[in-house]
């Protein structure tokens, strides 16, 4: 991906604010230095084309470093523990082999699954989904997750590992698809303390 933004921004700078922008920029500039090239003005092309690379690359420099800072704030985030909230009647100790509702919202299909902790600490779940045909799943909120989806898709299964840092008591924890996808099961891998049960 970095390779694939460093030639585009090199070549199309333009492109930094949108599509139409950046080819309207290119072809301007496209026949500017066409026009000089006919005109025999080969030290003005060079100059200007100097200048469009060098724009370019600055647009590189600020892109990569805004990507770094956000890389650190979500970072930071996904270390925080996320604050417990209100008691939920239909909370879920320990969950396993739970299936998820998925439900039409907008553009995206959404999941949510209410927990309860026993204690503070990183809980380890594993998304299971079934005839898996593509998409993208997105854990809601950045404070205390952290999300590791696998390339492999054994016998039409895939699997995202979901890593939380939660308070002890109630959560809400939700989940968006981009496409419909098959069934989906949670199940919690691992147990936190000694007074969490399985």
């Amino acid at each position: 991906m970095f390779l694939r933004y460093t030639l585009l921004f090199l070549l199309f700078p333009g492109m930094m604010f949108g599509f139409k922008v950046g080819m309207f920029a290119t072809l301007l500039f496209s026949c500017s230095l066409l026009g000089m090239l006919l005109a025999d003005a080969t030290h003005a092309a060079l100059c200007c084309t100097s200048v469009w690379f060098s724009l370019g690359a600055c647009i590189i420099v600020y892109i990569t470093a805004r990507e770094i800072q956000h890389a650190r704030r979500e970072r930071r985030l996904a270390r925080l523990y996320r604050p417990a909230e209100k008691e939920k009647k239909t909370a879920v100790l320990h969950p396993e082999q739970v299936e998820l509702k998925w439900k039409n919202n907008g553009n995206f299909k959404t999941a949510t699954l209410y927990l309860r902790v026993p204690e503070r600490g990183i809980y380890a779940m594993l998304l299971t989904i079934e005839n898996y045909a593509g998409g993208r799943i997105i854990a809601e909120g950045k404070v205390g997750v952290c999300i590791v989806p696998t390339d492999e898709k054994a016998q039409g299964l895939r699997h995202a590992l979901i890593l939380y840092s939660l308070e002890a008591g109630y959560h809400t924890l939700s989940w968006r698809a981009d496409k419909k996808l098959g069934t989906t099961t949670l199940t919690q891998l691992n147990s936190v303390g000694e007074g969490a049960q399985r």
